[in-house]
């Protein structure tokens, strides 16, 4: 999403963009009742993808999460004090130097001040594998379709404006799925629009 668009569209600086890659409904609604405590949004945008509509593979502490969020500067060096892991660092010090320098990649990790990335058009390395993926439906999970809906639960019960935007595939993608996929996507689609 582009920030510097959200904040003109909106008319407003109030805007904190907290995507992440690798994230699916589970972990979007988790993340949306923790920052809900510590920002109270009036409107939630969601793009999303069939892919975050696979099983969950992570563990996150939220509480953690929230505590940091809510911490002051001083508190928050204490964190990283103690979580402190120099083996680590050691061995993603170059790759930390990549995603700080290379806005030509995925991984680029400098943040805007609404919390956007800013990737360069001009001269991207498109991963062949990524660029060419779609999905796997062995990898569907039913529960995210549950956790949408209480995604969309919650933003009524708290009155936030609940703005859904399901990023389609492009048509080189789209034009190669076999029968069954497209089946898929299709029933994927339809359960989203009943949510």
């Amino acid at each position: 999403l582009s920030s510097e668009a959200l904040v003109k569209h909106f008319r407003s600086h109030a805007f904190l963009n907290t995507a992440s890659w690798g994230m699916n409904m589970q972990d979007n609604y988790n993340m949306l009742k923790t920052l809900y405590e510590v920002y109270h949004p009036d409107t939630l945008i969601l793009a999303s993808s069939i892919v975050e509509f696979e099983k969950s593979d992570k563990l996150v502490n939220y509480s953690l999460l929230k505590e940091y969020l809510t911490s002051t500067d001083f508190k928050a060096t204490l964190y990283h004090l103690k979580f402190f892991n120099l083996r680590y660092y050691m061995d993603n010090i170059n790759y930390k130097k990549m995603v700080r320098a290379d806005k030509h990649r995925y991984e680029y990790l400098v943040f805007d001040a609404n919390g956007g990335i800013n990737l360069e058009e001009e001269g991207f390395k498109i991963d062949q594998h990524r660029w060419n993926a779609s999905f796997e439906k062995k990898d569907l999970d039913t529960l995210s379709y549950l956790y949408l809906d209480s995604i969309s639960t919650f933003c009524k019960n708290k009155n936030i404006e609940f703005l859904f935007f399901q990023s389609p595939f492009r048509k080189g993608i789209y034009t190669q799925l076999d029968a069954s996929k497209t089946a898929a996507l299709s029933i994927h689609l339809k359960k989203i629009e009943t949510i």
